[in-house]
């Protein structure tokens, strides 16, 4: 990246990115909030949308200053991929500033318009999960404004939102599998539930996950996000399964669906899948020695990674570690569930 000016705070400068040879005009910009105060900044790049970057408008340059393996975010990715959901592409990436190393970084999509366009699917209402205040009931006198930031399309009406909570507030579970169908895909969720509780995202059981209407379907759907707190970053192995970890959840959407036999046996089957297939050491670990050998050079120059004595092999074991007991505490939980 070329900028022309230094960059304030809060600021967007004019620059130019280069990326595989080809230049292209840019506006950058500080992405997030807490991390902007990190040595290690995180950056988001708007292209001319008449010279988009392979498709795309905007990407973020994610310095992952919380997880020292920079692997946690593509391996929790590929889960939700294989278990059916949308989500976005990231790439590894060496950034050059002025050209200055600044180290590793996650290339990261962003959800938006143009992401749906990218994949043949018309943009609907958008909702991002914010400020740890997802929730779905209106008990307490809740407002959806509060948890939920609208993306698409930008208006005041949640009305859509509003009738999903107000089904799973007012609906007997004896009819709850009727009328919750006509307004959510319940698979995806139930999917999104299980991949969540296996690689840690209690984060986005409240927080920092997209909230989808499909045209197409008329019917909601999860959009994974932000996923560098996870495979047991912030959790200690012997807290793996108290109920804050419990294959249960934390979330009153997954309560309820939880109360209907068939949606509890197709999200157990859905556990054991993941554990047997996508999320086993057997299928996860080619994905890790891939990332390893496109990482593996550049971490040892990367200034902020060396400076805080990181190590790319104990990091892998780590989450290896984290993987087989994860594994042995949800089989457990599994195994003492009615």
């Amino acid at each position: 990246i070329r900028r022309q000016r230094q960059m304030c705070i809060r600021d967007s400068v004019k620059g130019k990115i280069e990326f595989e040879g080809v230049t292209y005009d840019v506006d950058i910009r500080h992405q997030g909030h807490v991390s902007r105060d990190y040595y290690k900044k995180n950056y988001k790049i708007k292209f001319s949308p008449e010279h988009l970057f392979q498709g795309k408008l905007k990407i973020i340059l994610s310095a992952q200053m919380m997880d020292p393996s920079f692997m946690r975010y593509s391996l929790s990715i590929a889960l939700f991929q294989e278990s059916g959901l949308l989500s976005t592409e990231t790439k590894l990436v060496a950034l050059f500033l002025n050209d200055e190393f600044k180290g590793i970084y996650l290339l990261i999509e962003p959800i938006d318009e143009y992401f749906f366009w990218n994949r043949g699917i018309p943009p609907g209402n958008l909702y991002k999960a914010v400020g740890g205040n997802a929730r779905f009931t209106f008990r307490g006198g809740y407002d959806v404004r509060g948890g939920y930031e609208k993306k698409i399309i930008k208006d005041e009406n949640y009305s859509d939102l509003e009738d999903l909570i107000g089904i799973l507030d007012t609906v007997p579970t004896n009819r709850l599998a009727t009328e919750i169908e006509k307004v959510l895909d319940v698979k995806n969720a139930l999917n999104y539930f299980a991949v969540s509780v296996l690689i840690n995202n209690w984060d986005g059981l409240f927080h920092n996950f997209y909230f989808f209407h499909n045209p197409n379907t008329n019917r909601f759907e999860f959009i994974p996000w932000d996923l560098d707190m996870t495979f047991g970053i912030g959790a200690a192995p012997e807290k793996l399964t108290v109920e804050g970890h419990s294959v249960k959840g934390r979330n009153y959407l997954f309560e309820r669906l939880l109360q209907i036999p068939a949606y509890r046996n197709y999200y157990k089957e859905r556990l054991l899948w993941l554990i047997e297939g996508p999320f086993s050491l057997e299928k996860l670990d080619p994905r890790i020695q891939a990332l390893h050998e496109s990482l593996r050079e550049d971490y040892l120059k990367d200034p902020v990674l060396q400076g805080k004595g990181a190590s790319l092999d104990h990091e892998i074991e780590k989450i290896r570690s984290y993987v087989s007991q994860r594994q042995e505490a949800v089989l457990e939980q599994l195994a003492e569930w009615d």
